[in-house]
């Protein structure tokens, strides 16, 4: 029996030397949505680890469509400092329209929506943040593309 109880502290200390990992979080985000049009929801997620997701949520509700894969290194490495790096300022552009319409795109750094396209805004992102989001975009093209 105390062979049993020293066996099992044993294993229990052993258990609580070994630190958790801290699980990926999210750095940037793309929704794409147009209700209206009857289009599913669409998000890619771009995480810390260089990992992404892809999820598409159909219009009825129904089962969501999950996929996903990684960035190579040097590619997370440049996004990590250029997403560090964004300001995200939005700078007029000199006119003021009000259109507006159903169908949108959300872009979300660490949680934040930046940028959100949407009809025709009366603002854009600041030069850096631009090729920032160009960057991430490009980068994430491969998630957005359905497997054959």
């Amino acid at each position: 029996m105390m062979t049993k109880t020293l066996l099992l502290a044993a294993i229990a200390a052993t258990a609580l030397a070994i630190p958790a990992r801290a699980a990926p979080q999210p750095i940037f985000s793309i929704e794409k949505n147009d209700r209206k049009a009857m289009q599913p929801e669409r998000t890619v997620t771009l995480f810390d680890d260089g990992r992404w997701t892809y999820d598409e949520v159909p219009i009825d509700r129904g089962a969501t469509i999950h996929r996903s894969g990684t960035l190579a290194a040097d590619t997370m490495k440049t996004l990590r400092a250029e997403l560090a790096a964004a300001s995200w300022t939005h700078e007029p552009i000199g006119i003021t329209c009000h259109a507006i319409t159903s169908a949108y795109t959300s872009y979300r750094a660490a949680g934040k929506e930046v940028l959100r396209a949407q009809g025709c805004p009366s603002y854009k992102l600041d030069k850096d943040s631009a090729k920032t989001l160009d960057d991430v975009d490009a980068a994430l093209a491969p998630a957005w593309v359905t497997p054959k």
